[in-house]
């Protein structure tokens, strides 16, 4: 019995030693299964981060993108009205210029035809003041429907009948 109890004690000690060896293996590749699995669940988590990230950036680039294109085409149809309104100015200018030399060569027309027409009325109006005042100065009075004038150094009172044309 003893030699039983003696086995029993030895048996008893290599199951123990069979246990604690069973235990630490099992501890041993359950640290490595969590360090594999944290690994894993780490590089799974920064790839979904990642694919997320990229799939907003993605977003983002195609919206900057798409406004990028919008600003190109407004600034091109502003640049065409400016354009417009530019062509449009000149061509306003150009009549105005146009309306304003048009004016001014009339005026300078009326002002030669004016000049020259009142030139001929004052030289008319000249002739006519110089006859008036050779009338006024002669000695002339009416003899009935006629008009007689004294003509020269003759006998006082004796007056002539002027011949009509």
């Amino acid at each position: 019995m003893e030699q039983t109890a003696a086995q029993l004690s030895l048996l008893t000690e290599k199951y123990r030693q069979t246990s604690t060896i069973l235990v630490e293996n099992v501890q041993k590749k359950l640290d490595a299964s969590l360090r594999e699995q944290r690994k894993e669940i780490v590089e799974q988590v920064c790839g979904d981060i990642k694919k997320s990230t990229e799939a907003v950036v993605a977003k983002y680039v195609a919206d900057m993108e798409n406004a990028r294109d919008k600003m190109i085409s407004q600034t091109g149809e502003f640049n065409r009205y400016l354009d417009d309104v530019n062509k449009k100015n000149k061509q306003l200018v150009f009549r105005c210029w146009l309306a304003v030399s048009v004016s001014l060569l009339l005026l300078l027309a009326g002002g030669i035809w004016i000049s020259t027409h009142y030139a001929k009325v004052i030289q008319q109006n000249k002739i006519n003041a110089e006859l008036m005042k050779s009338i006024n100065e002669a000695d002339w009075i009416k003899c009935g429907d006629d008009i007689c004038a004294r003509l020269g150094k003759g006998k006082v009172g004796e007056y002539r009948v002027i011949r009509k044309r």
